[in-house]
């Protein structure tokens, strides 16, 4: 993986923070009105699209390959369906960091309570819902039930990206992200090569 594409995922990283900033500000007033719901949506529908921009960043050159204009790509469904062709690992995977007895970092996975593949199509088809204007003879929509979901979909994210793993191409490799530096607060990232590879 390019240092520069390791940079542009972070990109996506602190984007993302700052969008959940601006959904847990609104989420947590008494009454919330209709568009401030569509807004939040709005939010939640960039976020589906940043974590699949930073998928292709750590997979960059490959999917460069598949896909020539690759930098006109926004539908997150498709970007989902390319990446698993050529890199059936990509999605991010969650853990909490942690310590061993050699005081060696170790990840120990999350295996539940954070947003999935299947949740990130949901969420983003939500979206879709929402942000479309209501034909006026179809049924209204239940905004109360959409809000409902807010601080889910929020704890989701957060469980996933807090701190996750990458798996690379090379199957030797591997980017573990954290969202949260202990000094500068920005996201950060290591390239970790893992055990028993040559």
């Amino acid at each position: 993986m390019i240092e520069q594409d390791a940079e542009k995922y972070l990109q996506c990283m602190e984007e993302i923070k700052a969008r959940i900033g601006v959904i847990e500000t609104l989420g947590i007033q008494n009454s919330v009105t209709i568009f401030e719901i569509e807004f939040i949506y709005l939010q939640f529908r960039k976020i589906v699209e940043l974590i699949m921009f930073s998928s292709i960043s750590a997979n960059r050159v490959e999917y460069k390959k598949q896909h020539r204009r690759f930098k006109t790509h926004w539908n997150a469904k498709r970007i989902l369906k390319s990446m698993h062709e050529i890199n059936p690992n990509f999605y991010p995977q969650p853990s909490r960091q942690g310590y061993d007895s050699e005081n060696q970092r170790t990840a120990d996975p999350i295996l539940d309570g954070y947003l999935t593949k299947d949740d990130l199509v949901r969420l983003n088809d939500q979206c879709g819902e929402i942000l479309h204007a209501t034909n006026p003879y179809s049924r209204e929509k239940n905004y109360r039930a959409y809000y409902d979901e807010v601080s889910s979909w929020v704890l989701k994210i957060v469980n996933l990206l807090s701190h996750h793993q990458v798996q690379l191409i090379d199957r030797d490799y591997q980017l573990w992200v954290g969202m949260q530096e202990e000094m500068s607060g920005r996201a950060f990232y290591s390239i970790m090569r893992l055990e028993g590879t040559t």
